[in-house]
């Protein structure tokens, strides 16, 4: 198989990392007859989404997708604080024509009702800049409204 997929995650006071190997076909959402690669669309948005744990007891997970067809490695590196409510997630992608990384910061900043905050970054010339930065609210019928404070918009 030239795509192989691992689940690494620690738990809150665990000093080991656990890991999981899962197959393509339980990760990505495929297609019928759709050919495995790296980039193909998980199942879920989430790498936590496919442990069987208590989520607020969980503290890094990394997923590892490594395609020796593409020479490509993708890993995401999540860290949780505050019982699984914020977290900092790091995308990075090798093998690619030019090196791909993101952060993603997602902060629970107000309940009742709850607001996030979110920072994406990129890297530019290898330093890090600020992508997009909102606010998002959850509103009583379960949808959101997002308030985009970077880059700003000319609504």
């Amino acid at each position: 198989m030239s795509v192989s997929i691992f689940i690494d995650y620690k738990l809150i006071n665990d000093t080991q990392w656990h890991t999981i190997e899962m197959s393509p076909e339980n990760y990505f959402d495929l297609y019928l007859d759709e050919k495995i690669r790296w980039d193909c669309v998980p199942k879920y948005d989430k790498v936590i989404d496919y442990l069987n744990v208590d989520r607020k007891q969980v503290l890094n997970t990394r997923l590892r997708i490594i395609d020796d067809e593409a020479s490509v490695t993708k890993i995401i590196t999540t860290t949780f604080w505050d019982q699984g409510e914020n977290t900092i997630a790091e995308r990075l992608v090798r093998g690619l024509e030019k090196l791909y990384w993101l952060m993603v910061i997602t902060t629970k900043v107000q309940d009742n009702p709850a607001v996030w905050e979110i920072l994406r970054l990129q890297k530019e010339n290898d330093v890090p800049i600020v992508e997009f930065h909102s606010f998002i609210t959850d509103n009583e019928d379960g949808s959101e409204t997002e308030k985009i404070i970077y880059p700003i918009r000319e609504d």
